[in-house]
């Protein structure tokens, strides 16, 4: 079975070491760079911090 096979069905699952949210996303990065953690690192994102704006003044 290939690994997106697997991914798909629901065989292989992610691993998730913490969550932080976005505005926290300073500390995830410190944590991060610890190397501590055993699996993934997610950065949740509230749907009001889903419109932001670049440096160029774009709303993304």
């Amino acid at each position: 079975m290939s690994v997106d096979a697997g991914v798909n069905s629901g065989s292989y699952t992610p691993v998730v070491d913490r969550t932080f949210d976005l505005a926290d996303i300073a500390e995830a990065h410190r944590y991060m760079a610890a190397n501590g953690h055993v699996g993934k690192i997610v950065v949740t994102v509230a749907h009001d911090d889903a419109t932001t704006r670049r440096r160029d003044g774009v709303t993304a």
